[in-house]
């Protein structure tokens, strides 16, 4: 029998975004998962976040309010954590409080979530050693972002488990026309006609992975190899240490 049971401690952690809600149940001594999910929520938050719980409640009957504490993030976080008891951690501090924890030597991290992009640059104070760091945000155009790659899939009708397999190997990348996610989405459409959905929808791909540029609110559509290039627009032409994480 174990008589460790009722002093077992567990964290619950919920990321409630713009297009999906993720959460996660963990042992707090040692950060063994217990339970997750990712799902879309289809505009009704607080609904998947009440399925969710009740299904945690179901599968682990031993997480319970009194031997939980639960954390909560995203754009519809704050709103939500009221009514279950969770406390709101702004989302750059709760990657930059992943990161650290998890990914110690990273120099930087890149997201790029449903509706906004984001980059955190991590630097070493010459005063105090500590390591500080550089958030930038872009939350005012969804360019580079997961609501343009729906948008562009809803006209190209292409089926969720075969765009989940989708990548670079052995196709032809089409220039997508820049500035925001509007005119990519027009450029993709106006470039069906003489592209294989396959090789549009890579080229997408790459518009999404190396995300806004600073100044244009623009779009590079680039190969991998471009990455370097890609990720100093993102960061405002700043410097970028090694071993960058990313997201989203």
């Amino acid at each position: 029998m174990d008589t460790n049971t009722t002093d077992k401690r567990y964290f619950l952690g919920l990321d409630v975004g713009s297009t999906t809600v993720k959460i996660v149940v963990v042992d707090s001594q040692n950060d063994e998962i217990l339970w997750r999910d990712y799902q879309r929520h289809e505009t009704k938050q607080p609904e998947k976040v009440l399925e969710f719980l009740k299904r945690i409640e179901a599968d682990l009957p031993q997480v319970n309010p009194e031997n939980t504490r639960a954390f909560i993030t995203g754009s519809g976080g704050k709103n939500i954590g009221r009514h279950i008891g969770a406390k709101f951690v702004q989302e750059v501090n709760a990657v930059c409080l992943a990161v650290e924890k998890l990914y110690p030597e990273a120099g930087s991290v890149i997201e790029l979530g449903g509706q906004d992009a984001k980059i955190i640059v991590f630097k070493e104070d010459p005063e105090t050693g500590r390591k500080k760091k550089v958030p930038s945000m872009n939350d005012k155009c969804a360019g580079g972002t997961g609501a343009v790659i729906d948008k562009i899939n809803a006209k190209l009708r292409i089926p969720a488990d075969e765009l989940c397999e989708q990548g670079y190997n052995g196709i032809k990348l089409h220039h997508v026309a820049g500035k925001c996610g509007v005119f990519a989405e027009l450029s993709t459409k106006n470039t069906l006609w003489e592209a294989a959905w396959e090789d549009l929808f890579g080229t997408c791909f790459g518009v999404r992975g190396v995300g806004w540029v600073e100044g244009m609110g623009g779009w590079w559509w680039a190969e991998p190899s471009r990455a370097e290039q890609s990720r100093g627009g993102l960061s405002r032409a700043k410097p970028i240490q090694a071993d960058p994480c990313r997201a989203g």
